[in-house]
C-alpha cells in the first residue's frame, strides 16, 4: 500500500522541481524606489520578499553564530541572508532542482562555508533533537498532510528556549474579495484546458498540494497543541485581488498592498492579509 504521507509529498517534490526556476525568480529581491518595480517582477513577488524580511526582523534578537534551519529553503534567499549574518545554516528542501538553485545561490553570495545543503524531508532526516536555536518554515505548513505532526517533528529539533517561524496563507485574505474568489475559482476549473492555458493548470496543481490555511486563531491552537509558546502572529500582504486585480495592474496592487499596511497599523484590517507569519519558542525545560 502506498504511504499517502509520501505520495503527497512526491506530488509537492515534483511540482517545485517543474517550477523551480519560477520561484526562484519570485524571491529575488525587490529594487528599492523603483516606480515600476512590480511590473518588472510582479507584485506577489515583492511582497514575498517582503515577507522573508518581517521573517528576519522577526528573530533580530538571535545571538551570532547560532545553528539555524531554513525548512523547505526553496532556492535560498532566506538561507543567504542567514548565513550572511553570521548563522550556520542546515538548509533542506524536498526538491532536488530546488535544492541546486540553493546551492548556487549562496556559493554566488561566498556564504557557502557557513550553509550545509540536505535534500529530503527534514521531518525523516533522523537529525538530533535539540539540534537548532531557530527554525524558519516559511511556506512550509501549508504543504503538509499533518500539519501537528509536522510541528512536533520541527519542535523535537529546537533547543529549549530556541525560536520558530512560521508562515501560511490566511483563509480569508483580502484578495479573496471577501470569499468570492472560490467562486471564480470554480469557474474556472470547469472550463475546458485549452481555453485556461498553462497559468490557470499551475495554479490549479499549486492549489492541490498547498492544502492548509489559517487565521490567527487557528495558527495560536495549532502552535499551543505542538507543545510551543505561541509569542505573536503578524499579517502581511495585500495582493493577488480577484476581479479587480488585472484592472489594477501590477504597480497598482503594489500601492493598495502599501496603502493597506498601512491602514493594518492603526486598524484591524490584518485579519485579511495575504499571509499569517507566527512567532513561536519551545519552552524552557
Amino acid at each position: 500500500m502506498v504511504n499517502p504521507d509520501h505520495s503527497h509529498s512526491d506530488r509537492v517534490r515534483s511540482y517545485f522541481d517543474t517550477h523551480a526556476q519560477d520561484w526562484s525568480r519570485a524571491y529575488r529581491p525587490a529594487p528599492e524606489g523603483e516606480p515600476d518595480e512590480a511590473s518588472s517582477r510582479g507584485a506577489n513577488d515583492v511582497v514575498l520578499a517582503e515577507r522573508l524580511r518581517l521573517a528576519l526582523d522577526l528573530t533580530s534578537e538571535l545571538a551570532p553564530a547560532s545553528t539555524v534551519l531554513d525548512a523547505g529553503c526553496g532556492a535560498g534567499p532566506l538561507t543567504v541572508e542567514l548565513a550572511r549574518r553570521g548563522h550556520r545554516v542546515v538548509a533542506v528542501d524536498l526538491s532536488p532542482q530546488m535544492i541546486d538553485l540553493c546551492q548556487r545561490a549562496v556559493v554566488a553570495a561566498g556564504v557557502d562555508p557557513s550553509v550545509e545543503l540536505a535534500c529530503g524531508d527534514i521531518l525523516e532526516m533522523g537529525r538530533a533533537p535539540k539540534s537548532f536555536d531557530a527554525i524558519f518554515a516559511m511556506g512550509f505548513l501549508q504543504y503538509q498532510n499533518d500539519e501537528q505532526a509536522a510541528l512536533r517533528g520541527l519542535r523535537a529539533l529546537l533547543r529549549p528556549g530556541g525560536r520558530l517561524v512560521v508562515s501560511g496563507p490566511n483563509r480569508r485574505r483580502l484578495g479573496n474579495v471577501f470569499g468570492l474568489w472560490d467562486h471564480v475559482s470554480g469557474m474556472r476549473r470547469r472550463l475546458s484546458k485549452s481555453l485556461r492555458g498553462s497559468a490557470a493548470d499551475e495554479l490549479d496543481e499549486l492549489l492541490s498540494i498547498s492544502t492548509n490555511s489559517y487565521s490567527i486563531g487557528r495558527f495560536r491552537g495549532l502552535l499551543t497543541d505542538a507543545g510551543f509558546e505561541h509569542l505573536t502572529t503578524v499579517p502581511h500582504g495585500y495582493v493577488n485581488y480577484a476581479l479587480i486585480g488585472p484592472l489594477l495592474g501590477p504597480n497598482g496592487e503594489l500601492a493598495l498592498h502599501r496603502f493597506f499596511t498601512r491602514v493594518s497599523r492603526a486598524a484591524p484590517i490584518g485579519h485579511f492579509a495575504n499571509d499569517l507569519v507566527a512567532l513561536a519558542a519551545r519552552p524552557e525545560e
